[in-house]
């Protein structure tokens, strides 16, 4: 029987970082690990960020939102996840060298 991966989630808060949305998802999606679910909580951006993330289909999942306080918005992905053992928040200006 084949060993099951643990899920892990990772969660991306936005707001107006379209310049860098794209390359913080492409450096998660491009992990050997595959077993992911990106949750992307859109906190109310006026720019193109949710354009940018057309492109992902149901790669990721995206929670839109009014302009929340940090604490309100860590707590509503959080109600989301999936997975079973580990997550982590990454910054939308961040990116995850490929393992």
């Amino acid at each position: 029987m084949p060993k099951l991966k643990n899920k892990i989630s990772v969660i991306i808060p936005l707001y107006n970082q379209s310049r860098y949305i794209g390359s913080a998802v492409d450096s998660i999606l491009s992990q050997s690990y595959d077993n992911l679910e990106i949750i992307i909580v859109n906190d109310g951006s006026t720019d193109d960020s949710l354009s940018r993330l057309d492109r992902y289909g149901k790669k990721i999942a995206i929670i839109n939102q009014e302009i929340l306080a940090c604490l309100r918005r860590e707590m509503l992905a959080y109600w989301h996840l999936q997975a079973s053992m580990f997550s982590f928040w990454m910054r939308t200006i961040s990116y995850i060298r490929t393992n």
